[in-house]
């Protein structure tokens, strides 16, 4: 079976991933409106991620803002996405996205868990080859200190350390095959108070929040330059609001129940009645596309020439195993759907799933090309 694009989210708990997947697929569908291509999920995947927007609607309704209620991830979970056709659904393109529990990036914790030994190998399995790596990080919790006490707290409640380690990792794998895509980006997330353009002029330009990052990810960012020895990594920071009507009010910092201060926030929502504005969550798809499109150029470059085969030969390659460049031709060149029309009707539909095929091609380059938001850097 073909491999999809994999893509890896590596944070703390509670750093609000689950709802960060949603704003990607929310606003990625909103640039793709008006095209016959649609963000699809899995139906374990849409499960899950109904139950966080309903959870986001219910406090919307309310216009009460409590992060306690956006329930955190309590084990694996793989989110099954595509950008497909809409009416050839054969035809699209997969992405296999891990998330799982943000206190499993501590070796003590996972020692504890038998769930996280059972599966913690499966996890670095797939971030290791993962052409994405996204790291979420509490805006909050980066910004709101004062005391050396409380930036101690911060290197802990941002997992900081372990953060370093799944990044190295990450890299120095990546640095095997130069060919292949290797992309890290680094999303501060429920960052509205540290920017002024999204509703609310709230005295910060932005500028603040990334001075902070890359002075306190410097490890982070080091791991992965030093690992690329025989290729680069590309650094997307991407400042993403998920709500965007949503501010911060009250920080403080309290000792927690493993002894370490822990930062305890209220926030309120704002405008009457609250409006969702997500803010460069799409960065992360838009960089998907990108480096597809541009691998895909690539490979054209090499050959340029395609064959029809027989039945029996695209059963064949349906079934075998491939990697990124394995996916890339299978899912991106249509051959996916060549093979299904190949198998159901022999080549009676072949040219409209290739015309359904240049529709896709061309969403992705639109997607790769689309304008970043402002707020985007490359590092």
């Amino acid at each position: 079976m073909t491999q999809p694009f994999k893509v890896a989210m590596v944070g703390p708990t509670a750093v609000g991933k689950t709802t960060l997947l949603s704003a990607i697929l929310d606003q990625t569908q909103t640039l793709l409106n008006g095209t016959p291509i649609e963000v699809a999920a899995a139906e374990e995947t849409e499960r899950k991620l109904a139950t966080n927007r309903k959870e986001l609607a219910k406090a919307l309704a309310a216009e009460e803002f409590e992060v306690a209620a956006l329930r955190s991830t309590q084990q694996v979970t793989n989110y099954d996405v595509r950008l497909r056709s809409i009416d050839v659904p054969s035809l699209s393109v997969p992405f296999a996205i891990l998330d799982f529990p943000g206190g499993w990036l501590d070796p003590d914790a996972r020692a504890g868990s038998p769930q996280a030994g059972a599966q913690w190998a499966r996890c670095m399995d797939h971030i290791q080859q993962s052409m994405m790596l996204v790291v979420p990080i509490d805006a909050a919790v980066l910004m709101e200190t004062s005391t050396g006490k409380e930036r101690a707290a911060r290197v802990v409640r941002l997992g900081l350390p372990e953060v370093v380690e799944v990044v190295r990792k990450w890299a120095r794998l990546r640095n095997q095959v130069p060919d292949e895509p290797a992309i890290l980006v680094l999303a501060p997330l429920k960052c509205e108070k540290y920017f002024s353009d999204n509703g609310r002029d709230t005295g910060f330009t932005g500028h603040e929040l990334a001075t902070e990052v890359r002075a306190v990810y410097e490890d982070v960012l080091n791991a992965a330059r030093d690992q690329a020895s025989l290729r680069p990594i590309r650094i997307v920071y991407a400042p993403i609001d998920t709500y965007g009507c949503v501010e911060l009010m009250e920080a403080c910092w309290e000792p927690g129940p493993d002894g370490d201060l822990k930062l305890t926030t209220r926030y309120r929502f704002r405008g009457a009645p609250p409006k969702i504005s997500i803010r460069a969550a799409s960065t992360v798809t838009q960089e998907l596309c990108q480096a597809i499109v541009t691998a895909r150029r690539a490979e054209e470059e090499l050959d340029r020439a395609g064959t029809l085969r027989r039945v029996d030969a695209l059963t064949g390659r349906r079934d075998q195993k491939k990697g990124f460049f394995g996916a890339l031709r299978y899912f991106v060149s249509g051959e996916a759907s060549k093979v299904a029309a190949g198998i159901e009707s022999g080549t009676s539909r072949l040219a409209v799933i290739e015309q359904r095929h240049r529709q896709l091609a061309a969403a992705l380059e639109a997607l790769a090309a689309h304008q970043q938001d402002d707020r985007v850097e490359i590092w």
